[in-house]
C-alpha cells in the first residue's frame, strides 16, 4: 500500500509571488532611500559638517565681515547666507536608482565649488554629499559613510521582504 503526503504550499507560493513582485518594482523602496538620503544631506546645513562628522571649513574673516549686518554682530552660518543652496537639495527615486542632487538651477557652480572646493582661489571643501574626486577630474564617487550604507540596507529589506 503507497503512503501519500499531501502539501498545502498556498502560504508560501502566495508569499514568494508577493516577494517576486516587490523585487520587479523597487522604485518604491528607491524613492524612501532617496528621501533618506536627502534629509541627510540637509543635515549637513544644520549640523555644519560633511556626511562623515568632519566640520566643515570655518569662514573666512572677510566672508564674516560681508555678511554681518547693522551692528555687525549676530551668528553666520556656514553656505547658508540666504539659504538657497540648502533649499535645492531634491529626491528623486526611480527603477533600480536613488537620485538626490544638490544646486539645481543657477546655484549648480555654486554647489561643486563648495562640494570639491577651489584650492587656487582658495576656497575650501565643504561636502554636502558623499563623493570623493581626486581633484585632477571632474568624475566623483560616492562614498556612503557606514551608518548611512545600514539605514538604507535596512530600508530596502523592508520593503523586499514586508
Amino acid at each position: 500500500m503507497a503512503s501519500m503526503i499531501e502539501v498545502n504550499d498556498s502560504n508560501a507560493q502566495q508569499m514568494l509571488n508577493g516577494l517576486l513582485s516587490r523585487m520587479q518594482s523597487d522604485q518604491p523602496a528607491m524613492q524612501t532611500i532617496a528621501d533618506t538620503l536627502a534629509e541627510r544631506t540637509r543635515a549637513t546645513w544644520s549640523d555644519q559638517q560633511d556626511p562623515y562628522g568632519s566640520p566643515w571649513a570655518e569662514l573666512s574673516a572677510r566672508t564674516i565681515a560681508r555678511r554681518r549686518k547693522g551692528d555687525g554682530s549676530g551668528k553666520v552660518q556656514i553656505l547658508r547666507d540666504t539659504g538657497q543652496l540648502s533649499q535645492t537639495v531634491e529626491a528623486r527615486g526611480e527603477i533600480g536608482a536613488a537620485i538626490v542632487t544638490v544646486g539645481g538651477g543657477p546655484a549648480n557652480r555654486y554647489a561643486t565649488t563648495h562640494q570639491f572646493g577651489i584650492a587656487e582661489r582658495n576656497i575650501p571643501q565643504r561636502k554636502m554629499l558623499p563623493l570623493d574626486n581626486d581633484g585632477q577630474t571632474k568624475t566623483a564617487v560616492v562614498n556612503l559613510p557606514t551608518e548611512w550604507i545600514e539605514e538604507l540596507v535596512d530600508i530596502f529589506s523592508d520593503h523586499v521582504i514586508a
